[in-house]
């Protein structure tokens, strides 16, 4: 299987039932734990998506959500399981074509399997599309590049999508400029993209794409351009605030403009600095319960007697402030985002994370075992469906957990 994925392999998807607690896409949710624990993380990537797919078709929340929960967990421990399988493969052969797919071919390989059409409450094509971008930027491998594209492409001129969605599709335009060749091109449309993220304060896309773009200007040689680029991303990571995420990316940059003159590089020079005076703030934890859970939280007593496209909870972006509505119980609660981290708020069973102008769907209560909080984290997992928000836009969440973004 070669690590540059297309989306002929994507299943077609039917209209959900809006039922859950059948466990659809369980055998293959069983088969891509048993092919992780193989070592097999292609073959894993696939049958997950095949997972996650069967529930969006059957529009059943808590199969999204069991799919989404392994997917996370898995995907989580990827990158220590494979800098340790790495190690020791080239202490064995000292072949680096043996090294293991990079994060961002693995995260398209699931992309692959989705409707690229849906826009899923806890994992969703668009989102996973705009994370391939980003982790093609972090890891330097941009083969995924190409799959993460045709699903950005559906949702840029999709109200529903958000505006964000066309900013997206910009990062993602740029890096298949930059793939081709196409230096000049790749920098003008990754500039663009990152002055529009920075605008919105989507900081990790403005960091990214920034970035990026000083890499295709240095390509082209123009170095001056080049270090204007870096300056928007290295105000985008201090905006961010994150001590660690400054320094993770201080290194990706290094490795990225490793052979750019040390003048396009000059912008970060006074991170180290900056990055030894942070503190990193934590996320906070949802109000989960530990134990067993309540028969049934008011939230899935609401699932059980609405009709699927009925919208269960909505978010509403005014700057770092979300007017969040619940309807299990009918309740209203203003939350203000962490400085850094993810922060959470919960309400009759169901748990919402906030993180840097995106919000998404962090856990519905079924009945069954409770797992306690959502935990703290300095940015969600790539898996989770977090959605940036623009000034002034609510996010939705329907029973059939389809999401809509409104003005």
């Amino acid at each position: 299987m070669t690590r540059a994925m297309g989306l002929a392999a994507a299943v077609v998807l039917l209209a959900g039932t809006g039922t859950f607690g059948k466990e659809p896409g369980g055998a293959a949710l069983e088969e891509a734990k048993a092919l992780a624990a193989k070592g097999d993380a292609l073959g894993a990537a696939g049958r997950f998506g095949d997972a996650v797919a069967a529930a969006h078709a059957a529009g059943d929340l808590q199969a999204e959500q069991a799919a989404a929960n392994a997917l996370a967990e898995w995907f989580g421990a990827l990158r220590t399981n494979q800098s340790k399988s790495a190690a020791k493969r080239a202490d064995t052969v000292g072949d680096a074509a043996l090294a293991p797919p990079s994060r961002a071919t693995l995260l398209a390989g699931v992309l692959s399997r989705l409707d690229p059409d849906r826009c899923g409450a806890f994992v969703a094509a668009p989102v996973l599309a705009r994370n391939v971008f980003v982790l093609s930027t972090m890891d330097g491998d941009l083969s995924g590049v190409a799959v993460a594209m045709e699903v950005a492409q559906v949702h840029a001129t999709r109200a529903s999508s958000g505006r964000s969605a066309a900013v997206v599709a910009r990062y993602g335009a740029g890096l298949t400029e930059l793939v081709a060749g196409r230096f000049e091109a790749a920098a003008g449309t990754l500039d663009r993209a990152a002055a529009e993220a920075a605008e919105a304060r989507w900081v990790d896309i403005a960091a990214f794409a920034g970035t990026e773009a000083a890499v295709a200007w240095t390509r082209a040689g123009k170095h001056d351009h080049a270090a204007a680029s870096l300056s928007v991303a290295v105000d985008a990571v201090r905006y961010r605030g994150s001590g660690r995420f400054a320094a993770d990316w201080r290194e990706l940059m290094s490795k990225r403009l490793a052979d750019a003159p040390a003048s396009v590089r000059e912008p970060a020079d006074g991170l180290p600095d900056w990055i030894r005076k942070q503190t990193t703030q934590p996320g906070l934890g949802g109000r989960g319960q530990q134990g067993w859970s309540t028969p049934e939280t008011p939230v899935v007593t609401w699932l059980r007697s609405h009709d699927d496209a009925a919208t269960f909870v909505g978010a509403k972006r005014h700057g770092r402030r979300f007017v969040v509505s619940f309807q299990a119980p009918v309740e209203t609660r203003d939350v203000v985002e962490l400085d850094t981290g993810v922060g959470y708020e919960s309400c009759g069973g169901v748990t919402l994370g906030f993180c840097r102008g995106s919000v998404g769907l962090a856990d519905i209560q079924f009945p069954g075992p409770a797992k306690g909080g959502s935990g703290g984290r300095g940015s969600p997992s790539p898996i989770r469906a977090y959605y940036l928000l623009a000034e002034g836009e609510t996010w939705n969440v329907a029973k059939d957990g389809v999401v809509t973004i409104t003005r």
